[in-house]
């Protein structure tokens, strides 16, 4: 007799898992992300990502082939999430953003003029794609940034980076 209530309650279980709907997939990672950045500059990113729509970023790196230190702050906005039908869980987000962009002349420089033009503020724009597994907390993303140069002289420049960041709660 007691094998037959296990029996019908081992039944009764494996019915309602069935049953259950599976669970949501989680969204983008969220909190905050940290990680590298390599390309032109290389270095550190962190992220904070408060919701799943939009989120700051923050970079400071090393440009080699300028031979300057840059630091960029952005606010970014996911414009849409593209997936592959065959695995929801896989997500490519588009994203674009605003911010600010900051770099100082490497010390081992000498300015012909003593101007310190190649240190320099400006407005950075980037945009991009990031791959955004719904069940681990991480990011990897190739983002190019246009950039206005508006300190000490106006001027456009451009960023391209490809990154890895890991998401901690």
């Amino acid at each position: 007799m007691e094998d037959n209530r296990n029996m019908l309650l081992a039944s009764l279980m494996v019915s309602l898992a069935q049953a259950a709907p599976p669970p949501a997939l989680q969204g983008p990672a969220q909190g905050l992300g940290i990680g590298v950045v390599a390309g032109d500059p290389s270095g550190l990113s962190l992220a904070y990502r408060p919701g799943q729509e939009s989120y700051f970023q923050f970079a400071a790196g090393w440009s080699f082939t300028a031979e300057r230190f840059h630091l960029n702050a952005d606010y970014i906005y996911t414009i849409t999430e593209l997936t592959i039908p065959e695995d929801p869980s896989l997500v490519f987000p588009l994203y674009v953003g605003i911010g600010g962009r900051f770099r100082l002349r490497g010390d081992d420089q000498i300015d012909d003029n003593n101007d310190g033009r190649d240190s320099s503020v400006g407005l950075r724009i980037p945009f991009g794609i990031a791959f955004a597994p719904r069940n681990f907390s991480m990011d990897v993303f190739l983002e190019p940034a246009f950039s206005l140069i508006l300190f000490p002289d106006t001027d456009l420049g451009f960023d391209i980076s490809l990154g890895v960041r890991f998401y901690f709660f």
